[in-house]
């Protein structure tokens, strides 16, 4: 399921991909405690591209958000391991 999303991500080319990339190591452009939507995060406690100490403080700084931290998880192995959990408290349908 990994392959088919991340062939899925760049199915149209590398623009978007590319453009994450980019905004991955800038300020948000707004504050994070204007967001008014639940967010549910799920993090492995050993994910060394958004560190744990990273996540606490933006989740701290978002009025409703959600953290469930997962002990020996990382980065990828998080959505791989807890797959069916995170679906379904999100409420998406596995797809086939």
């Amino acid at each position: 399921m990994l392959g088919r999303m991340l062939r899925e991500t760049i199915s149209g080319g590398t623009r978007g991909a590319e453009w994450d990339l980019r905004l991955y190591g800038r300020d948000f452009d707004f504050e994070l405690s204007t967001v008014r939507k639940t967010l549910h995060l799920f993090h492995g406690e050993l994910d060394t591209n958004a560190p744990l100490p990273l996540v606490r403080k933006v989740a701290s700084l978002l009025p409703d958000a959600h953290l469930t931290i997962y002990p020996g998880e990382a980065h990828l192995s998080t959505l791989v391991n807890h797959f069916d959990e995170i679906a379904e408290l999100l409420k998406c349908p596995r797809s086939a």
